[in-house]
């Protein structure tokens, strides 16, 4: 069976914080999400189509029902060539999404072989990326956090209502440090340098300027230091910063469970584009969570195969080079409990 990352007590610790009350249903996590007007939806992400068929479905209808929830909204994340002859049953009630929440096409990369296995599955264009950027000696750091910055956080926003220590480091002088990296761990892939810096404000710099490179919409900073404090603070999550003799040039944001390391945000400048920085950093990526025995390492949304006009076929393009394979999940299914209000909320989703 597999256990996704969103289906973690840390995951719903982090989705609390941002207004998304968790419920759990056998052991599937089922998130309480508001809607406009004083409404809701119920929404179970990543779930294994085993842990469908075992889930209590009476409960489930009932906590649909007792949060006045418009519809619930499950995700199945099995491969579509893997679907059980007995989800159908597991179905009944649902109708297939319109749309999805996460990614419907993953790239997902086999990480079990050897190093050179791996570079020997990847596109001759991605092997020869990752010489130029060691050519160039391009460098790769990855940070943790600390149980004792997570502490020190908590207790801040004990302080300050709810408000994430982030809010107030963007104000202060830019060159303070936090103690927090003073001794976290550090993977190079060439040399390293300082690592007694704020990460997390870094990557949000690299982060926010490929947002507004792509017109797409970002979320703050607040929400990636609660994301690296609360799952990293489980080994869970790592920043990784790529830099050309010190100037981040690259960064991403990655988690790990069940075995699984995910991709799950990145940035990157368009300065210094020639020593292919974004290349390191995957390949760093890979290194790490081979150290850490993952068997996969999940790059998310691409297009569907075949989908050359599609909005991510840049991105799409640039994730093959690592090799893998385009995986389609099964992905969402709604039980509608108010078909008014359903039709309404899928023309805002239009819109």
């Amino acid at each position: 069976m597999y256990k996704s990352i969103l289906q973690t007590k840390e995951w719903a610790q982090l989705k609390e914080k941002y207004g998304q009350k968790p419920h759990w249903i056998s052991d599937v996590l089922v998130l309480e999400h508001k809607l406009p007007l004083k409404k809701s939806f119920l929404y179970a992400p990543e779930i294994d189509q085993v842990q469908l068929h075992d889930m209590d479905k009476a409960k489930f209808d009932e906590l649909g029902k007792q949060t006045g929830a418009v519809f619930a909204r499950i995700e199945i994340v099995n491969p579509v060539l893997e679907r059980a002859d007995y989800l159908n049953d597991n179905l009944k009630g649902f109708i297939k999404s319109r749309d999805e929440i996460q990614p419907k096409n993953r790239q997902i990369i086999d990480i079990r072989g050897t190093e050179e296995a791996i570079l020997g599955q990847m596109k001759s264009k991605g092997r020869y990326n990752i010489r130029v950027a060691e050519r160039h000696n391009v460098e790769v750091e990855n940070y943790k956090a600390e149980s004792a910055h997570r502490a020190a956080n908590i207790d801040h926003e004990m302080q300050f209502w709810g408000k994430s220590e982030n809010q107030k480091s963007q104000s202060e002088d830019s060159s303070s440090t936090r103690k927090e990296q003073s001794d976290a761990s550090v993977e190079k892939f060439s040399t390293s340098s300082n690592n007694n810096i704020n990460t997390v404000a870094i990557f949000h710099k690299l982060y926010m300027e490929t947002v507004r490179r792509e017109r797409i919409s970002g979320r703050n900073i607040d929400y990636f230091y609660d994301l690296v404090d609360i799952l990293g603070a489980k080994d869970m999550a790592e920043v990784f910063i790529a830099k050309l003799q010190g100037e981040p040039l690259a960064a991403a944001i990655v988690t790990y469970c069940d075995g699984v390391a995910s991709y799950l945000y990145g940035g990157s400048s368009r300065k210094n584009r020639e020593v292919m920085a974004p290349f390191a950093l995957h390949f760093a990526i890979i290194r790490q969570a081979k150290k850490r025995n993952c068997h996969s390492y999940d790059l998310l949304g691409v297009a569907p195969e075949g989908a050359k006009n599609h909005k991510w076929a840049g991105l799409t393009r640039f994730k093959e080079n690592f090799g893998g394979k385009n995986v389609e999940i099964i992905g969402g299914y709604d039980k509608v409990y108010n078909l008014g209000w359903y039709r309404l909320f899928r023309m805002m989703r239009k819109s």
